[in-house]
């Protein structure tokens, strides 16, 4: 606290880049306020541009787990990377889009890419949040993939496992022992699996307008399955809805339209195919529902800033 009031994020950050300075009344000296606002100045682009990967992960780190601070006022932000929150005991506030949603006790949260968000404790509360460079999330085989497509809340009442996954995911990245990367990693995948197996029909999307709603993690997971081939009218026909009322529902439900949600899926496919495999262009497209090589390159390239041979080239850094 500083005089009654909380740290703001360019005190904090101000006070981590100079550990000699301990008085709380060094921050009031000009040479220190003018140090704060270039912080406050840098940070805009957070806000609008987003946050890199390499901005913030440490050069060889693909996961990174962090207690949420309180007392730190962290303007609203949104990043290139996953991140997700769970709350030990206690609760905090997650800020989506500009709207509040109350994160309680056993609660845990998966915030995609470029959403705009902050997280504020509540009181005395603890919680855990778990950063992710995107392509090492990419790499996860998690069947519902799509499920992570938006911002989702899972209700996981009081599960001990989860508890301990996530405190030994701590301790690795802490401790830093042998093999703790690739543990860190199939710990974060087996705690999603484990929570899309026993939580996935107590999930909700966090979007202000909608009620709960569990069948749209049931057509997520249908898009998933049949992304190569999948069309509104079928997907209507199988959920038993009218073509126009589907469409006008899952814009509601996810905040995006189906063939947005549909392009984003084969395109992280794609992306996954082109990082692992050598297959070439034309089978890629195949192999994820694209017919026309150009058309798959031009949404690839609004997608990635980049054509996917120099994504191919860009994957071949083992940090990735």
């Amino acid at each position: 606290m500083l005089y009654n009031h909380n740290m703001d994020y360019a005190q904090y950050i101000y006070l981590i880049n100079n550990p000699n300075q301990k008085n709380i009344k060094d921050l009031m000296q000009p040479k220190s306020v003018l140090i704060q606002n270039q912080i406050r100045k840098q940070y805009k682009k957070y806000h609008m541009g987003g946050l890199t990967e390499k901005d913030f992960f440490p050069p060889d780190e693909n996961i990174v787990v962090e207690r949420l601070l309180h007392y730190i006022d962290i303007a609203p932000h949104k990043h290139e990377f996953c991140e997700c929150s769970f709350v030990f005991t206690g609760s905090c506030i997650h800020n989506v889009n500009g709207f509040n949603f109350k994160q309680h006790t056993g609660n845990f949260i998966y915030i995609p890419p470029n959403v705009t968000h902050t997280l504020y404790p509540i009181d005395s509360s603890v919680c855990l949040t778990i950063k992710v460079r995107t392509n090492t999330f990419r790499r996860m085989t998690i069947p519902d993939l799509l499920s992570f497509t938006c911002p989702v809340s899972f209700e996981c009442n009081n599960d001990d496992f989860i508890s301990r996954i996530i405190l030994c995911m701590y301790y690795q990245q802490q401790n830093k022992n042998l093999y703790f990367r690739e543990l860190c990693f199939h710990l974060l995948q087996t705690l999603l699996l484990y929570i899309l197996q026993n939580y996935g029909k107590n999930s909700t999307i966090l979007m202000p307008r909608i009620k709960k709603s569990t069948q749209i993690v049931d057509i997520l997971s249908y898009i998933a399955n049949h992304y190569q081939t999948v069309t509104v009218k079928e997907i209507a026909a199988f959920f038993h809805y009218n073509e126009s009322y589907f469409s006008r529902m899952f814009r509601e439900q996810t905040g995006q339209t189906f063939s947005n949600i549909l392009r984003q899926y084969k395109l992280e496919k794609a992306a996954d195919l082109l990082q692992r495999t050598s297959l070439p262009l034309n089978q890629i497209c195949d192999s994820v529902g694209y017919k026309d090589v150009s058309q798959f390159i031009h949404s690839f390239r609004q997608t990635y800033h980049m054509t996917p041979g120099q994504y191919r080239q860009q994957q071949t850094s083992p940090n990735d």
